[in-house]
């Protein structure tokens, strides 16, 4: 892997995207730089973030044909491999995701009470990571951020 972001900045995206692949026991190639709160890889591109399985995808076998999806068969978000991910309607998308157990029937995601807020607080001023927290409490670790700076906005579940 290319460690010098300096040569492979201007480099082709191909390029920089192979640079940032790492092989995994799995088979999966999994992007090793920026990933959204999903998981998925991000890289830019003429001024765009975009999805690092979709740049795989497009390589490997031409453009994404309007309005379809690139769905994993590993249900591993950062995974590039091309032989691990197809092209799928949304609803192709939704069925594969309500498949592997992804979904919640359309019910947004649990969010904790302010009761529970509080010890998350408490607990993170004592020394404990956002990470190890968002773990415990079942959320991800942007939702512990939230709470942590109360941005109740994003955090409270709806009354």
């Amino acid at each position: 892997m290319n460690t010098d972001k300096r040569k492979t900045r201007h480099a082709p995206i191909e390029q920089r995207l192979k640079a940032r692949l790492v092989p995994t026991a799995s088979g999966c190639l999994e992007w090793t730089g920026a990933r959204d709160q999903g998981g998925y890889g991000r890289i830019w591109s003429a001024g765009l973030s975009l999805l690092t399985h979709r740049v795989a995808w497009a390589h490997e076998n031409g453009p994404i044909p309007a309005g379809m999806h690139v769905l994993h068969r590993c249900d591993n978000p950062p995974c590039c491999n091309p032989d691990h991910l197809f092209i799928g309607t949304n609803a192709d998308n939704m069925a594969d995701k309500k498949a592997k157990g992804r979904s919640r029937g359309g019910v947004p995601p649990r969010k904790l009470s302010d009761d529970v807020e509080d010890v998350v607080r408490e607990r993170y001023r004592g020394g404990e990571t956002q990470q190890a927290l968002a773990e415990e409490f079942g959320v991800s670790q942007m939702t512990v951020s939230n709470i942590v700076h109360r941005q109740k906005n994003k955090t409270r579940r709806p009354e």
